[in-house]
């Protein structure tokens, strides 16, 4: 069994029944040939959930149009090409150099069995940490193609259960969604971030009230002991503590315990963009 040449692949191509549809020298490799990105594309997105989605919610792409795919997340993405096997070839399937460099990967798929005919669909997996842009007609798979010897027994089967014969569009393809375990992770994790950090929040809120209202009370006390006694003879001594020396005689009302709060408002504003 031998793989089939760039010369190979033309003049099948070029036959009475094509193997691929529409064909362009250009897509043309040593040995493989190219598939471009197609006008279907599916990646679940949290709304769908919202809006209490069953079935897979698939966007149509415009001749031009370019999509995203988020870190973590699957997509499946169906080709512009249509492929034709005759019985005395199989094929398979692999991602471009191009797109295995910026993180995404193409999920193990069956070989392309003789006598199949329709779209191919691939599912791919981003990696990485950062967003990957795809846009329609862009190539991203590459096919090669293999002498079957011996002939087969039967060729793909067209009524077959399970059978994606003819395949034109990702709804002949997909049942149900399909959701990224990293991405559900991902979006609970965020979720749990942004709780803890309003519980912090609320906690240094109240704790810096709760310091004002006893520095108010204290200092309060404070003048009217000092209001009592002359200052010689003022039971309240200077204290050297955390306040500072002569903190009950110097400071009264206002004493550095008020501190605290612009603290806390220094903590809110670098917490609150990690909550958002």
């Amino acid at each position: 069994m031998g793989i089939l040449s760039d010369q190979s692949i033309e003049t099948w191509c070029r036959g009475e029944d094509p193997l691929i549809t529409p064909f362009t020298t250009t897509q043309l490799r040593p040995a493989s040939y190219d598939l471009r990105i197609g006008q279907e594309f599916y990646i679940h997105h949290p709304d769908h959930d919202r809006r209490g989605t069953r079935s897979p919610v698939i966007d149509t792409l415009t001749p031009t149009s370019s999509f995203v795919v988020p870190p973590n997340a699957v997509c499946f993405i169906i080709t512009e090409e249509r492929v034709h096997l005759p019985n005395a070839l199989a094929g398979s399937l692999s991602l471009r150099l191009e797109w295995v460099k910026k993180g995404l990967l193409l999920a193990k798929q069956p070989p392309l069995d003789p006598g199949y005919s329709g779209r191919l669909v691939a599912m791919l997996y981003n990696l990485s940490n950062r967003d990957v842009m795809l846009t329609r007609g862009k190539a991203f798979l590459s096919v090669e193609f293999q002498e079957v010897v011996g002939g087969v027994h039967e060729a793909y089967p067209e009524e077959k259960e399970g059978s994606y014969m003819n395949l034109e569009s990702l709804s002949q393809f997909l049942e149900l969604p399909v959701v990224s375990s990293l991405e559900e992770m991902r979006g609970q994790f965020e979720k749990w971030q942004s709780r803890t950090l309003n519980h912090i929040l609320a906690i240094l809120t109240a704790t810096a009230i709760t310091v004002a209202i006893l520095t108010a009370m204290v200092g309060f006390v404070g003048l009217k002991e000092r209001s009592r006694y002359p200052e010689t003879e003022s039971p309240i001594r200077p204290y050297s503590g955390a306040f500072g020396s002569g903190f009950w005689t110097s400071t009264g009302l206002f004493g550095p315990s008020f501190q605290v709060i612009p603290s806390v408002l220094h903590i809110y504003r670098r917490l609150v963009p990690m909550a958002a």
